[in-house]
């Protein structure tokens, strides 16, 4: 989960800003990402990949990495902090910083980062050479699926479910789903995201809500690109300011247009918002 700051660096004046920061800060083409803090499953999963990896590549020259060590991704003029990398290469495995040249990477979904991790991000480690096997782990389905690089830069999705064990070609490796998933209730997979009609909104930290003069519209802007507003949309989410409840955003808009009923659509609008990670209350 990220943030935009409104700081523009050098590759190079990054890595010294980074090592003062007390948080994590990814980085794209001079831009500087601000990461939030992972639900606990998240960690959980993250963990049990990493140890399972450690456990089967030991007496190997492939080491396995979570999330404090950076990746650079040097044609993207990018770094990242993946959830979990492997590298077989000599110069990683003595590198203090940053690694370079992992062959496979994984990165466990949150609601927030679920289209970048699928998307953007996606991209931007399809261009690493040394990268074989990006693997995307969905918690609420506890499905895992690893896209394997193919002759001519072609990626084909092997799709792991159930009893199955996730293959990694490029390390010669399996894991147990059931070890993936260790420690993961039930519960947690099917937690509903629902709008409290008592508690105040805010938009979240993680995106931005602004006019784009060139589309004449509002949009809102993230890490992995923007999306574009409708009038209605964007009346709703600038009143998402942490000061108005479901109740209040209804009144208020309802006396502007001059309008009733107008309940159910901003409902549900606020309910989407909240699944994609837009808006946050609490």
């Amino acid at each position: 989960m990220q943030t935009t700051l409104q700081y523009r660096f050098s590759a190079a004046d990054y890595l010294i800003w980074e090592e003062t920061q007390a948080e994590k800060h990814e980085f794209v083409a001079g831009e500087v990402f601000a990461m939030t803090g992972a639900r606990r499953e998240h960690v959980v999963v993250s963990l049990n990949i990493a140890s399972a990896l450690k456990q089967q590549l030991r007496d190997t020259p492939c080491r396995a990495y979570i999330a404090d060590l950076k990746l650079r991704v040097e044609a993207a003029d990018a770094f990242f902090y993946p959830d979990v990398m492997v590298s077989c290469h000599s110069a990683d495995n003595k590198a203090e910083q940053y690694l370079t040249q992992p062959v496979l990477i994984v990165e466990v979904l949150s609601d927030s980062t679920a289209a970048y991790d699928r998307g953007d991000k996606f991209a931007y480690y399809r261009r690493l050479d040394s990268l074989q096997e990006y693997v995307i782990v969905d918690i609420d389905s506890r499905r895992v699926e690893c896209f394997r690089r193919a002759t001519n830069n072609e990626w084909l999705l092997h799709d792991y479910q159930g009893e199955h064990d996730c293959k990694s070609d490029s390390l010669g490796i399996s894991l147990p789903l059931a070890e993936v998933f260790e420690d993961i209730e039930p519960a947690e997979l099917t937690k509903p995201m629902t709008i409290n009609p008592d508690q105040a909104i805010q938009f979240s930290l993680l995106h931005r809500l602004q006019w784009e003069e060139a589309q004449q519209k509002y949009v809102i802007l993230y890490p992995e690109g923007m999306v574009e507003l409708n009038q209605s949309s964007a009346e709703i989410l600038k009143l998402c300011d942490g000061a108005h409840n479901p109740a209040q955003i209804v009144a208020e808009l309802e006396a502007k247009f001059e309008a009733t009923g107008l309940s159910n659509d901003i409902h549900n609008f606020l309910n989407i918002a909240l699944q994609n990670g837009w808006i946050k209350q609490g």
